[in-house]
């Protein structure tokens, strides 16, 4: 993974941040692959978008339908792929962003949801 400098995007504490999620990537990779092979639906949130981007890839090579919800996604898109993940038995995982994608919307057909990073504001993740 190619990150470049953090230093250019992020101040030392946010930097630290992001370094502390990245640092327990592959063991969140593996995590998901196991729950993933089993055929459930998942949610998994994360914060950064360099975290969501490596999990969107890990996603994407185990070849499984999935929805992504970020600061990027337009609310059209954002319907859209709530519905899908409700409703499709071929979408597996949704990728969203605790800030995001934390609150309004519902998305009951997850068994399992997973918390790659969490957020510095408890609401946030109680909101999740």
């Amino acid at each position: 993974m190619e990150l470049g400098s953090t230093s250019d995007v992020y101040s030392p504490m946010p930097q630290c941040y992001l370094l502390t999620g990245l640092a327990k990537l592959q063991g969140i990779k593996n995590y998901l692959a196991s729950l993933l092979e089993n055929d459930v639906k998942i949610l998994i949130f994360a914060h950064h978008l360099v975290m969501m981007d490596e999990l969107e890839k890990h996603i994407k090579s185990l070849k499984l339908g999935y929805v992504r919800i970020d600061g990027s996604t337009s609310n059209d898109m954002r319907k859209k792929n709530v519905k899908s993940f409700q409703e499709d038995s071929s979408i597996h995982a949704a990728l969203l962003s605790i800030t995001c994608a934390s609150g309004g919307i519902t998305l009951n057909a997850a068994s399992n949801v997973v918390f790659t990073e969490l957020h510095w504001n408890p609401a946030n993740l109680l909101q999740a």
